[in-house]
């Protein structure tokens, strides 16, 4: 079975479509553990203060 070029390209061009969905949503993903961390990192630091007040 022969592929023709039209099909190829039309597949190379969806494969990089599909790259830059893949593309964006690991960078949001970056984005979304970055402030979760920030957002646990502060959490401790509180806990941490609270727990040198009871002491």
């Amino acid at each position: 079975m022969r592929i023709s070029a039209k099909h190829l390209r039309d597949r190379i061009v969806q494969l990089e479509s599909e790259g830059e969905v893949f593309n964006s949503l690991k960078n949001r993903n970056e984005v979304a553990v970055s402030g979760l961390t920030q957002v646990a990192r502060e959490a401790q630091d509180r806990v941490a203060h609270l727990e040198a007040r009871l002491r």
